[in-house]
């Protein structure tokens, strides 16, 4: 019996052996599963919306 990853679980499709795949999310919401106490949670949730939100002004600026 096979059992989903994650991935495809979100995508609706089956990896491919040998198939890598590119996590584009942020660090701090690839760790947040590890993550119990749900004001840490969030408060790495916002942490990270706001670094990428600061990237994309910095390279429209640049």
């Amino acid at each position: 019996m096979h059992t989903k990853t994650n991935v495809e679980k979100r995508s609706g499709r089956k990896r491919r052996a040998g198939q890598v795949t590119v996590d584009k999310r942020h660090q701090l919401h690839k760790n947040i599963n590890d993550v119990t106490c749900t004001r840490i949670k969030y408060g790495m949730l916002w942490m990270a919306q706001t670094e990428r939100a600061i990237d994309k002004v910095t390279t429209v600026a640049a």
